[in-house]
């Protein structure tokens, strides 16, 4: 046999002339070489759901903002319009923010206010023609309680679990590689990026991580 079939992705290896040592050590290297590529790109892709959830978590923080604007004694169908502390408050000011946020966030059309004049609602985003952007269904003075907090609940109730399945993958390398120290740094550079995060959109773990199956992450 004068040569090895790549497996997996992995570049074939030509082993004619190689002794059964060299011939052993040209095949780790290879292999080692193809494990730091996948490593490379499943840190990239936890480091890109990270800026999506810290995105999502900013947007939580301004919706929440939004809803401590109601009186306590706020019902479900009470709007922003027709509640004194938004206009004592900078009503518009928090329009901006939360419809910022949620472009921030990629979110397109939230569905909280059904009014589409102008546009949507008002935010601090500006388009490529430096005009001011509008989000349709955003946050405007149509919009009750009652939805104000379901969009809430709705990012909250994201998980983070189907993200974990999919990215970590640290317990399984670590048994395919036992006994290849050279390996075990970069095994690491993964676990860091992936631990500690049995956490759900508004709570902070020390590593944010989101499957964002709602938003399209």
């Amino acid at each position: 046999m004068s040569s090895i079939s790549g497996i997996g992705g992995a570049q074939g290896i030509n082993v004619q002339g190689m002794d059964l040592e060299t011939a052993m050590m040209a095949v780790q290297s290879n292999r080692a070489n193809l494990l730091e590529t996948q490593l490379k790109d499943q840190i990239s892709s936890v480091q890109a759901k990270n800026d999506q959830i810290s995105k999502m978590n900013q947007l939580l923080g301004s919706l929440n903002k939004a809803a401590a604007m109601f009186g306590s004694d706020a019902k479900a169908d009470t709007r922003i319009d027709g509640n004194s502390q938004f206009a004592n408050g900078g009503a518009y000011n928090v329009e901006k923010e939360v419809n910022s946020a949620y472009i921030s966030a990629g979110i397109t059309n939230p569905g909280l206010s059904d009014n589409k004049d102008g546009g949507g609602g008002l935010t601090n985003t500006l388009k490529a023609d430096g005009s001011a952007a509008r989000l349709e269904g955003g946050l405007r003075g149509d919009v009750t309680k009652g939805k104000l907090d379901g969009a809430i609940q709705q990012i909250k109730s994201q998980p983070v679990q189907q993200a974990q399945r999919s990215l970590r993958r640290d317990d399984q390398l670590h048994q395919e590689d036992a006994g290849q120290p050279q390996l075990h740094h970069r095994q690491h550079a993964l676990r860091s990026a992936t631990r500690n995060n049995d956490n759900s959109i508004g709570r902070t773990p020390s590593c944010q991580l989101s499957a964002m199956s709602m938003w399209g992450a």
